[in-house]
């Protein structure tokens, strides 16, 4: 089963010229401070990465979804009340969360670094998605969502990473029952994917990542910490999930 058609006309539009505007209309504002562009169905949210937000990778709304085949002129208009809506939300969260603020460091690393994520992350690691959610049918019950997801260059395995400052007694098994879950869809997700991981090789610079295929029998979990110093550890490797074979 593949996912809805509207992955596919997200994913393509990313890769048109007038998004290459959209993305320069919106890195341009300071008051943002850098945005990463998330992939959705439905279009692409627009999230920001202000390294001074108490709590970033704030929807840059309201309508924060950008609709496929949307111009940087048709948006222009929207910026002003996007900046005022960000304002009034980071006030509201002026108690700092220092999760997403961890999330946002590594992800605004990756972005300008050819989606290469910071030691002490495997050096083969590239950036893929921030906050992934995926969707489940009715009745059905997942994980919470994956802080990171990223690929392997050398096996073209998928690595989900739980992000935490401190240390964190079930972060392990939470990333390990995502990867699981995340595990036994690979059929219709490594194919998504593979395309979102071509359209951030294009849009990022890491041109390893247009040919890769896409491992479709196993996802691996990891747990990455923020220290009180600001030093990034790995302490636990969750076991991989593989596709069960009858």
């Amino acid at each position: 089963m593949r996912p809805d058609d509207g992955w596919d006309a997200t994913v393509a539009y990313m890769l048109t010229p007038e998004f290459a505007e959209v993305r320069e209309l919106f890195e341009a504002v300071p008051e943002i401070g850098g945005a990463y562009f998330r992939p959705l169905e439905s279009g692409v949210q627009v999230v920001d990465l202000h390294p001074d937000s108490p709590k970033p990778l704030l929807a840059v709304d309201p309508g924060s979804l950008v609709e496929p085949g949307a111009t940087a002129r048709e948006l222009a208009p929207t910026i002003p009340a996007r900046v005022d809506r960000l304002h009034g939300t980071r006030t509201e969260q002026a108690k700092p969360v220092r999760d997403r603020r961890f999330e946002a460091h590594l992800v605004r690393h990756a972005l300008a670094h050819g989606l290469r994520l910071p030691r002490p992350f495997p050096p083969e690691l590239r950036f893929l998605y921030s906050g992934w959610r995926g969707d489940l049918p009715a009745g059905k019950r997942r994980p919470g969502p994956a802080d990171l997801v990223a690929v392997d260059l050398a096996s073209g395995r998928l690595a989900l990473a739980a992000l935490r400052v401190g240390a964190s007694s079930s972060a392990a098994g939470q990333v390990t029952a995502h990867a699981a879950w995340v595990c036994e869809r690979l059929d219709e997700l490594a194919p998504l994917f593979a395309q979102i991981a071509v359209m951030m090789g294009e849009l990022y610079g890491c041109y390893d990542l247009i040919e890769l295929s896409v491992d479709t029998e196993q996802v691996d979990g990891l747990v990455a910490t923020e220290g009180a110093g600001g030093e990034v550890t790995i302490p636990a490797v969750a076991a991989p999930a593989e596709v069960a074979t009858a």
